[in-house]
């Protein structure tokens, strides 16, 4: 590498609702700091490397499949940017990095260089399990806002209703499967991984069942989560968001209905007053225990349908507060979200991690050691990977680009359609 080469950043989108927004923050801050920055998916992602070869790779998770990539990865700084953060349980943090998905295998912890993380909760809860030089407090890269919404925002005329979908319910086979692979980890807590499978389901139903009583007396708009292309058993009178991030939703909805998804708190951010369902599973309050979750609880709670509709009915008149304590809101938020700090910079703090780190090199793949542990790949990906290595990288990404984007066009593949991430 000459002196005068900019460093190559590698940016990897793993699903491309949740991750692509923070990620182009982060590559925007790159940009104007002088590296040059590409933006990768699932689908191309080891193809990227091959092109591009970076001398750093700013990741997601690095656990299931992903662990075996980063395994078979080296010459580069690697930064993992769990997406699984912020206001969660010491056990739950702990389950995230340092169990991980543990039915495909640990996570590599050992290939990654620095872990950024949110707060400094979370870097405390990991501080027993992973080197601590390794753990970066950087804040929470979704935010839409550079502060935190103190107030609501004005109510439109009729009142939105927004949903925040949570996951669609699967076969009876893949239930069984899910219930298998919670039940089989090695640190599995019984009573929750149940209480996981039956809140999804009974969340499903009552937000159908809302939507059926509240369509007709308030418009009303709901967000399915990405890799879903039906929630609702009926749409009709009900409109379906597919907006790559969230911020159209929350500037539409006047309030939004959800169960435990952290898209409450985000609206909260955002300005918008959230009622949360969890209260309506009341079966699963003390065992599941989802309204007492930190990001959960900041939310309006109903017990009945009848505290919802008079809950609907103050923020109609403009006399809803934004949750039911401000102060505890604002202060959850500031120390958690926006680590401590006011405005957000967190993109900024991702790149002075990338400023201050000691570069090794180009990143190369090992792909004798990548498909030995990896078999899902292809016949197909083999051969295109084996040819990159041999031949021309970029030509070979850029025509594994194309087949992607003509593959998702006609593909009925919901995952590849709405979930991952084509440059």
């Amino acid at each position: 590498m000459e002196e005068l080469d900019p460093v190559r950043v590698l940016l990897f989108v793993t699903l491309r609702r949740r991750d692509l927004l923070p990620m182009r923050r982060i590559a925007d801050e790159l940009d104007g700091r002088g590296y040059e920055t590409m933006l990768s998916g699932i689908s191309d992602f080891l193809y990227a490397v091959q092109a591009f070869r970076p001398h750093v790779v700013v990741f997601g998770r690095c656990d299931h499949h992903f662990a075996h990539w980063l395994r078979a990865m080296s010459g580069c700084v690697v930064l993992s940017l769990n997406t699984e953060q912020g206001g969660h349980a010491e056990q739950a943090v702990v389950t995230q990095f340092v169990w991980g998905q543990a039915d495909a295998g640990p996570p590599a912890l050992e290939s990654v260089d620095y872990h950024l993380l949110v707060d400094e909760t979370t870097k405390r809860f990991l501080e027993p399990h992973i080197d601590p030089d390794r753990l970066v407090v950087v804040g929470y890269t979704r935010l839409l806002r550079s502060e935190p919404a103190a107030e609501p925002r004005p109510v439109s005329s009729p009142l939105v209703v927004g949903f925040a979908a949570g996951e669609a319910p699967r076969s009876i086979e893949r239930l069984y499967e899910h219930f298998n692979i919670g039940l089989d980890l090695a640190q599995a807590d019984l009573n929750h991984e149940q209480g996981h499978i039956a809140y999804n389901l009974l969340e499903w139903m009552w937000i159908n069942r809302l939507v059926s009583d509240l369509r007709n007396r308030y418009e009303c708009i709901v967000r399915i989560r990405q890799s879903d292309t039906r929630f609702l058993l009926d749409e009709a009178g009900v409109e379906i968001d597919r907006s790559e991030d969230p911020s159209e939703f929350f500037n539409r909805a006047d309030v939004v209905v959800f169960g435990r998804s952290t898209i409450g708190v985000e609206a909260l951010m955002a300005g918008v007053p959230t009622i949360s369902i969890s209260r309506f599973m009341e079966p699963l309050i003390e065992s599941y225990r989802a309204p007492f979750i930190s990001y959960v609880s900041l939310s309006w709670q109903p017990e009945t349908f009848d505290e919802m509709d008079a809950l609907l009915d103050r923020r109609q008149q403009s006399d809803l507060p934004l949750t039911p304590d401000d102060d505890s809101y604002l202060r959850f938020v500031t120390d958690t979200f926006y680590s401590g700090n006011l405005p957000d910079r967190s993109a900024q703090k991702i790149a002075d991690v990338v400023d201050g780190a000691a570069l090794e090199g180009e990143a190369s793949l090992d792909l004798g050691r990548l498909f030995a542990s990896v078999d899902a790949f292809s016949g197909l990906s083999r051969l295109m990977l084996r040819l990159a290595a041999q031949t021309s990288p970029r030509l070979i990404h850029r025509l594994v680009l194309l087949y992607l984007k003509v593959r998702r066009r006609y593909s009925r593949d919901t995952y590849l359609r709405a979930g991952v991430y084509i440059p």
